[in-house]
């Protein structure tokens, strides 16, 4: 006997295709998977007359997209640790990857669904950054051990993360900000399986694969076209992200860059310093920061995003003046002083509760790295968070 749950407004978005079948209360099909509502006044009709969705199709398609339940859970009948284990914002970011991952390396199979796809993966990366920013950071810089072959995918999310985070600071940005995100997603999607062969690939890239970079834009531009894109600024931020103000970048030697394509350009160089290969460890988060920020001086763009990410963001594990070892946990005031989670004190004695330092206080300042591999305990990010 197939179980009914009323169907929240939040799993509909107007003009696009539904995810699932809708049933009125006795469980007469009213609406297949697949066709659209064109109005608000629709939906809202649809929800005052209480219908209802399969619970294992509102399921799947949560599960599929990251998506949080408004019910609590599966059919508002799950326990608390149920909830908790699906729902949790490292759980849900896991399910987008996987959704991405699809996306990227089966872009034909979505035909011309492929912008819907996409864009729904940005929303629900948008969700996760509004509901905290600095858990997302940390979530991105954690997120740099995924296995080699998974690169392409967490650079995706990490990229779109990224683009969100900026246009936050950037107003003018805002109105173009899902658009942004979107060509974050999809900017290497004709590369998608090369990026994973570079990072675990200790050989120096050979001269055909350097030449599969180079023509990247321009094929990842294609697939994105015959896939239904048809906005132009998606298109030409993904078509131009390597191009380089004066000359000089790739595929087509432009002297002049939009400052979108310039956005996504400077968070993808930052983004690659402290993702690791097989070649090389990640570049310590402060290092690449003030390499990043010296390379791009008096870049109004460079500064925004160094602003945004922090000299030592969210994830990065330190050493304290009084000898605590900890992880920062917020950015502070300034870029300099974030907040830390002392995990263990100078003798090496972990703390038995949570201990929050302001390493702008002279006796928690931060004077070191540590590195990640030096680590010995493992945290979790939704308890860190208390996403609860």
């Amino acid at each position: 006997m197939p179980t009914f749950v009323k169907l929240s407004a939040a799993y509909v978005k107007l003009d696009q295709p539904i995810p699932f079948s809708i049933y009125d209360a006795e469980g007469k099909l009213l609406l297949v998977k697949g066709q659209r509502l064109h109005s608000e006044s629709q939906l809202e009709r649809l929800i005052e007359r209480g219908v209802c969705v399969l619970e294992d199709e509102l399921q799947e398609v949560i599960e599929r997209l990251g998506l949080s339940n408004p019910s609590g859970g599966r059919g508002g009948s799950s326990s608390g640790e149920d909830k908790d284990r699906v729902f949790a914002p490292s759980k849900r970011l896991s399910n987008v990857r996987e959704h991405i991952k699809t996306i990227l390396f089966e872009p034909e199979t979505y035909g011309d669904q492929l912008v819907v796809e996409v864009q729904n993966v940005a929303q629900v990366l948008m969700k996760l950054v509004d509901e905290d920013q600095d858990r997302a950071l940390y979530l991105i810089l954690r997120g740099a051990e995924m296995p080699h072959s998974m690169y392409s995918v967490s650079h995706a999310t990490n990229m779109a993360i990224m683009v969100h985070l900026l246009t936050h600071s950037l107003e003018e940005y805002k109105p173009v900000r899902l658009t942004m995100m979107c060509a974050a997603l999809t900017k290497n999607i004709s590369i998608t399986e090369l990026q994973g062969i570079l990072a675990r690939q200790h050989a120096p890239i050979t001269d055909e694969q350097r030449e599969e970079i180079r023509l990247h834009p321009i094929k990842s531009h294609e697939i994105l076209e015959k896939g239904g894109v048809t906005d132009s600024l998606w298109l030409s931020v993904v078509l131009d992200h390597h191009e380089k103000v004066g000359g000089g970048g790739y595929p087509n030697n432009l002297s002049e860059v939009s400052s979108h394509a310039l956005m996504i350009q400077y968070i993808d160089v930052l983004l690659a310093k402290l993702s690791a290969r097989a070649r090389r460890k990640p570049v310590p988060a402060n290092k690449a920061m003030k390499d990043f920020f010296l390379a791009n001086r008096g870049a109004n763009m460079a500064e925004a995003v160094v602003k945004a990410f922090g000299i030592y963001p969210p994830g990065t594990f330190v050493k304290l003046k009084n000898g605590d070892t900890g992880v920062v946990l917020r950015r502070g005031k300034s870029a300099m002083a974030p907040q830390v989670l002392s995990m263990t004190n100078a003798s090496g004695e972990a703390f038995p509760h949570k201990v929050l330092r302001d390493s702008s206080e002279d006796n928690y300042a931060i004077i070191s790295l540590v590195p990640y591999e030096n680590v010995m305990l493992r945290l979790d990010p939704d308890q860190l968070y208390r996403w609860r």
